[in-house]
Parts: structure tokens; sequence; C-alpha cells
């Protein structure tokens, strides 16, 4: 029987792509559960000492049709990441969604893009643009090509 000793809860799972990225900086084997909170619903999964794992749990048979929030229990320490979308090019961290919202002189822009913040890997998803136009604000999308 495993000592799970340390927890750690993440986002909420739908079904849809999610992806968990677990480093194990420790000198010792880890063993791994991830779980969905008040489900009966885990996998269990061991990890080498400095090893590094990425667990697509949207492609995992155990949590098809299954949602929830998601819990990882281990018995050492280990640095988890997780993200809806895996980067493109270094493939071992998240990316995540930032806001630029730039200034215009009569409204303003915001842009959304997808960043890695390990490889430093930029994908734009869309610009939002709000432009004050006879008193009334004008509002237009448009999506990255």
């Amino acid at each position: 029987m495993t000592s799970w000793t340390s927890k750690k809860v993440l986002g909420y799972f739908d079904g849809s792509e999610y992806y968990i990225i677990i480093t194990n900086p420790n000198e010792t084997p880890a063993k791994i559960r991830v779980r969905l909170e008040d489900q009966d619903v885990s996998k269990e999964y061991s990890l080498k000492p400095r090893g590094f794992l990425i667990i697509e749990l949207h492609k995992e048979k155990e949590f098809e049709g299954k949602s929830g929030n998601v819990v990882v229990d281990s018995d050492v320490g280990l640095v988890i990441e997780w993200g809806s979308r895996l980067c493109k090019r270094c493939k071992k961290a998240p990316l995540e969604l930032r806001l630029i919202t730039e200034g215009m002189r009569e409204g303003f822009r915001v842009t959304y893009e997808w960043y890695c913040r390990k490889c430093n890997y930029k994908e734009v998803e869309g610009t939002v643009v709000v432009v004050k136009k006879d008193g009334e604000l004008e509002l237009t999308y448009n999506p990255a090509q």
C-alpha cells in the first residue's frame, strides 16, 4: 500500500484535451495516482528518478465519458503543470492563454495569444478591436489565419 504524502488539485476535466506534465526532481522513484475528485476513477503511474512524464488524460480509457476536478497524489514531491494545449515546439510544457491590450486613439485592441514559458513559442488565437464610432462602440473579431 502506497503512502500518498503529496496532493495537488488541478483544473476541471470535461473530456476535452487535457495534458498533465509531471517532473520528478528527486533521486528516488515516484508513484503517482491521477484521479477525479468525488468519483471512483483513478489510474496509477510510476516515474523514475529525475524523470519526466506527459499524461494525455483525454486519451486514457479510464477517464472516457467522465468529468470532474483532477487530483494528483504522489509519494514524493513533484513539479506538476497542466493545460488544455501542449506546446508544438518543445512538447514539454502547456500553452498559456495571454491577453495583450493595446490602446488606440478611438478604442483599443486585445490580442489573444498562446504562449509557452519554456521555449517562448507564441501562437496568436485572434484579435478583438473595439472602436468608438458616432458615440457607439463597434466590436470586431479577427481570428488568426
